[in-house]
């Protein structure tokens, strides 16, 4: 999709396997969960969250997964960061910061240093690499850890290989396993223990990406879910739905509001 100038646009959405950074005015219009793990993070002042219990008013926020939630963020800015909540990052995540509550407000101190940048590069049009270690500066301040330079294990990188090249609907985790010379079993332990999230997952989310890729070059929903790996589109909609909060269609209809773009590749 087409960048558009920053004042035409309240938000860029950017996703890939395991991760969605959203930067921008952010203003839920009705009361949802997801799937996913969210950090929010307010790049001017304060934003408004509704919960069960009542509103909150925050500068940072964690949301576990499946927690309902509203956020109105329009008098300001926000960097939100949704999570597969199987990765090792969001176990890792949860395990620091969960209180009481499943929804825990994060002391400002900790990400204020990133909040400048955050701030400028929701006004333009990041690169996906510059989306990317933004992510990855942001996970760093919240678990005071620098991101590690991955070297994997050369037969975690063949199969990872292999799975760029085949069809998202023809991956088969038995079949990855044997062509680089593990056992099943040993191979899904390897591979989450390497690449951070269940190969399962990452095919979920190499299959959802796909979709998305579809549907940005002009397909519609339906063949881009047949193309997949889905049964329908339906099928696509509510997986997409239940990982971010909202339809793959809801996405495109309010384009106006939210661009999106697939770093996928």
């Amino acid at each position: 999709m087409a960048a558009r100038a920053p004042n035409q646009q309240n938000c860029v959405g950017y996703f890939w396997h395991g991760q969605v950074l959203v930067l921008g005015t952010v203003h839920d219009t009705t009361t949802h969960r997801h799937h996913a793990l969210q950090i929010t993070i307010s790049l001017s002042g304060h934003f408004r969250l509704s919960l069960p219990d009542g509103p909150v008013c925050t500068a940072a926020v964690m949301i576990e997964p499946d927690q309902p939630h509203r956020l109105s963020g329009r008098e300001g800015r926000q960097a939100v960061l949704l999570l597969d909540p199987e990765a090792k990052v969001s176990g890792a995540l949860i395990d620091a910061y969960r209180s009481h509550s499943r929804v825990t407000s994060l002391d400002a101190a900790l990400v204020e240093p990133l909040v400048g940048k955050l701030e400028s590069l929701s006004r333009q049009t990041p690169s996906c690499v510059q989306a990317r270690r933004l992510c990855d500066d942001m996970l760093s301040a919240l678990l005071a850890t620098p991101k590690p330079f991955k070297q994997f294990d050369p037969r975690i990188r063949d199969a990872l290989a292999l799975l760029r090249e085949l069809p998202e609907s023809k991956a088969s985790v038995r079949d990855i396993a044997e062509s680089v010379g593990l056992s099943e079993s040993r191979f899904m332990h390897l591979f989450k223990e390497q690449v951070g999230i269940p190969v399962r997952r990452h095919l979920l989310w190499l299959r959802l990406m796909g979709a998305l890729d579809s549907v940005l070059a002009g397909q519609s929903l339906t063949t881009a879910a047949h193309e997949a790996g889905f049964a329908d589109s339906a099928h696509l909609s509510r997986t997409f739905r239940d990982m971010f909060g909202m339809t793959l269609s809801g996405c495109f209809k309010n384009s106006r509001f939210l661009q999106v773009i697939s770093c996928s590749r």
